[in-house]
């Protein structure tokens, strides 16, 4: 691996940016649980139960398409835009209070978020350029992707599901580092009050949202108790 030069100033220039990438993506995770809890509590979770599946396929496009019109739409549209995805996954999690027991999901989610501030902080301080392993946890998220999509629609195979699992957490432990590492690259070349410096904001803490909702997911299949 290449090692990067030393620069002091980097993390104190890369502050102000970093919280206010965290901030954000802390508002979505906690809008995600408020709307999975309220979901299943009100009892709306069995008229929506038939929806789930097309739903998380319609959030799954709109997310990539997203990112890649990320340039094109305003910091308030990519803002609002955030928030919605934020919101409607919090739907299409709402079957997992049904599978597994309250108490794993939390053990699991305080679990996920050790492990994913460990690897953040390492992101952020390690002077070793992590961009071959972000490559390869690239790769891997794709792989994980289409044998997800397999697993889903032809093999319905929970041995298949647990190996999917126990890949996607090397995967999105390791994406997590790389992303912060490149986040805080990311606030050495943009100006963080311009309009381009808003939109980092929001595609950063979305990235770092979904390293980790998916390491959430990973782990909670693995290590969850079932209902």
């Amino acid at each position: 691996m290449q090692v990067l030069e030393a620069r002091p100033s980097v993390m104190s220039t890369a502050q102000d940016f970093l919280i206010k990438v965290y901030a954000w993506m802390a508002a979505g995770l906690a809008l995600t649980g408020v709307v999975s809890y309220l979901t299943v509590s009100t009892g709306a979770i069995w008229n929506i139960l038939p929806y789930i599946q097309p739903l998380a396929l319609g959030l799954l496009a709109f997310v990539f398409l997203m990112q890649l019109g990320i340039r094109r739409i305003s910091s308030t549209a990519a803002a609002a835009g955030f928030i919605v995805y934020a919101g409607l996954l919090g739907v299409t999690f709402a079957p997992i209070f049904l599978v597994y027991t309250s108490s794993s999901i939390a053990q699991v989610f305080f679990i996920t978020a050790g492990t994913f501030g460990g690897m953040s902080l390492y992101g952020m301080s390690t002077r070793t350029d992590l961009s071959t392993v972000g490559s390869t946890c690239i790769m891997g998220f794709w792989g994980i992707f289409l044998a997800s999509l397999a697993n889903l629609f032809f093999v319905h195979s929970d041995q298949w599901s647990w190996i999917i699992s126990f890949i996607g957490v090397f995967v999105f432990t390791g994406l997590a580092a790389y992303d912060n590492q490149r986040l805080v690259r990311m606030a050495q070349q943009v100006d963080q009050n311009s309009e381009e410096g808003r939109k980092a904001t929001i595609i950063g803490a979305l990235i770092l949202y979904l390293d980790f909702i998916n390491l959430f997911l990973s782990l909670l299949r693995l290590l969850g108790r079932r209902r």
